[in-house]
């Protein structure tokens, strides 16, 4: 919601108002309620529907499924961090170039340098930063109206 400034008078002006005829509002607040209703029960369907196809993404391996209706689309993403106990070997390991290697925050993460030595497999160390390094991935399934799948076509 948008904020509005206004003097004490006026907010005290309105809550009188309020006070003096309560029903004015009362189909507003009736409709209100009935709308967080809907909205509750809405996001518990839409989360409903998101897991199934996420379950379907995951069991088959597709990353889009077109129907007449929309589309349902899979992203995945995934993040990198240092595991506990592995920031010492890691820096003793790249010496001078840990902090190109490895970034540090409140955790340690994994430079883009660092996840191609991850996917070379023949660098010698492979075995052991692999095993330093956690990925964690996240999922997200995204709806498409079929107008708008049609335009991104053109």
């Amino acid at each position: 919601m948008k904020s509005k400034k206004q003097t004490a008078t006026e907010v005290f002006a309105e809550k009188e108002t309020a006070v003096k005829n309560p029903e004015i509002y009362s189909p507003h607040v009736k409709h209100a309620l009935e709308l967080e209703k809907i909205i509750k029960q809405a996001g518990k369907d839409y989360e409903i529907e998101k897991e199934y196809f996420q379950e379907l993404f995951e069991t088959t391996g597709m990353k889009i499924v077109p129907t007449l209706s929309g589309t349902a689309i899979f992203a995945e993403s995934q993040s990198y961090k240092v595991r506990e106990g592995f920031v010492e070997y890691l820096r003793n390991l790249f010496k001078l170039t840990f902090h190109n290697m490895v970034t540090e925050k409140v955790s340690y993460g994994v430079s883009a340098a660092f996840k191609k030595l991850l996917a070379d497999a023949d660098y010698p160390y492979k075995d052991k930063i692999r095993e330093a390094v956690e990925i964690t991935k996240s999922y997200s399934v995204k709806f498409v109206a079929l107008a708008e799948t049609a335009k991104g076509r053109k």
